[in-house]
């Protein structure tokens, strides 16, 4: 089951000890642009952690904090290389 949420006021946003491979959806590009910090920590399994268009949808994020994601192996994931889908 997948449970999608919008959040469209949010400036804060903290994640820590995640055991999923995807945080975000393209569905959810309109839903976060309101984000100033986002925190993502100890989350083991996760390879990228924003696609290109997800990242141009949060225009005002400020901070940006990963720490301790052991199997990342990029921030951004280009659209074109989405066969890196986050798997």
């Amino acid at each position: 089951m997948v449970l999608q949420v919008a959040m469209p006021k949010l400036e804060l946003l903290e994640l820590s000890s995640i055991d999923i491979p995807q945080i975000w959806n393209e569905k959810s590009l309109h839903c976060f642009q309101h984000l100033l910090t986002l925190s993502v920590s100890d989350c083991g399994n996760l390879k990228y952690l924003l696609s290109l268009s997800m990242s141009e949808s949060l225009v005002n994020l400020q901070s940006l904090f990963v720490s301790g994601c052991e199997l990342m192996e990029d921030i951004f994931c280009a659209e074109d290389a989405m066969v890196c889908r986050f798997i």
